[in-house]
């Protein structure tokens, strides 16, 4: 089991940014409360908290939300109260940790009832703050990945109510890498000889794949710009190359670069230069850069920068940009001047104090 300072340098990785004393607290809590549990594997009971923590911040979650998953079991499962709790960590954290214990006593029989009235009651409770069903999530799929040590018939029923309730709960949040995890390992369990067969098929063309996508990125390390897919359409083709045409047009249009304050922004070679010392911005911290310096001193919604980068504005993605708006303001933070200020329920404003 990670130490103390492995588990918060590990917080830290996913997000420099967080309260690391807050989630320290949280971890201390946690550690005090738990000590002595032990989890069906034998292993202490804290590493199912820490491990549902880790999830939710490589989603982009905040410190409440980190801090209600560390803490999801305390007040079910130890002598610590509701009150201690938000007495100690705010009202927020005491409701996310309550909403997530609520979900966990729903009990079903049929997979009708699963299916149904229990999906409506879980978007009830997600209603008030859909991070309760986020750090449900989290906390399932953790569970899903040691369940190795429940009895066969408890696999079953986990199993079963994954695939029922939770990968479909994950697929309408957008989360889909979790959706797959949660039913590729029930899978695995409910139809382990299909299972083995499809796993063995994918491993025959792994070969093949990987090849694939050798070509695809030795040719834009060679200087491609797109390619297709055989067999492609002649109407297709002549698609794509008016659209290189037209980004080859506006990008010789906007290849200027930005200042911002003491900071020179480059949006084509995704370079933000301090004092003669160049940072590399990702595609997207540059994407999200350049609407915000077109804009300056304006709002830029949330709403039209998912729409452009991320294709849709559902909730995991908007987590996604508040990740990379944290990042930009921490790449920025050498001018005291320059800041991205959030505009609640609307979007980002850059400005430049005096």
């Amino acid at each position: 089991m990670k130490r103390r300072s492995e588990f918060l340098d590990t917080i830290l990785e996913f997000n420099p940014n967080y309260d690391i004393e807050l989630i320290g607290h949280a971890y201390d809590v946690a550690e005090e409360m738990h000590r002595g549990q032990l989890r069906k594997s034998g292993e202490p009971y804290l590493i199912h908290p820490m491990a549902v923590a880790e999830i939710l911040a490589d989603l982009g979650m905040d410190e409440e939300t980190i801090v209600a998953g560390l803490l999801h079991d305390v007040v079910e499962d130890t002598s610590y109260t509701e009150e201690e709790l938000i007495v100690d960590f705010g009202e927020d954290v005491a409701m996310l940790v309550d909403g997530v214990t609520k979900l966990a006593s729903l009990k079903f029989e049929s997979k009708e009832e699963r299916q149904a009235e229990n999906l409506r009651k879980m978007f009830l409770a997600m209603s008030k703050d859909i991070r309760v069903l986020i750090i449900k999530l989290s906390d399932r799929l953790h569970n899903l990945r040691t369940i190795n040590y429940m009895t066969h018939d408890k696999i079953i029923e986990k199993c079963r109510e994954t695939l029922d309730i939770y990968a479909p709960l994950a697929a309408r949040l957008g989360m889909y890498a979790i959706k797959m995890e949660l039913e590729d390992i029930a899978l695995k369990f409910l139809e382990p000889e299909a299972y083995y067969d499809l796993a063995e098929q994918v491993s025959e063309r792994k070969g093949e794949r990987e090849d694939a996508i050798n070509d695809v990125v030795e040719g834009f390390e060679l200087g491609a710009n797109d390619y297709l897919k055989k067999p492609f359409g002649m109407q297709e083709l002549i698609v794509r190359l008016k659209a290189l045409m037209h980004k080859a047009f506006i990008e010789k249009e906007v290849s200027h670069s930005y200042e911002i304050g003491d900071y020179q922004f480059n949006p084509v070679t995704q370079q933000l230069t301090f004092a003669g010392t160049a940072q590399e911005l990702s595609h997207r911290e540059s994407e999200i850069l350049k609407r915000l310096c077109n804009n300056r001193n304006e709002v830029v919604s949330s709403q039209s920068i998912l729409l452009e980068l991320w294709g849709d504005d559902s909730f995991f993605n908007s987590r996604s940009l508040h990740v990379f708006i944290t990042k930009l303001r921490h790449k920025l933070a050498k001018d005291s001047r320059v800041r991205i200020v959030n505009v609640r329920g609307i979007g980002y404003k850059l400005i430049l104090g005096l």
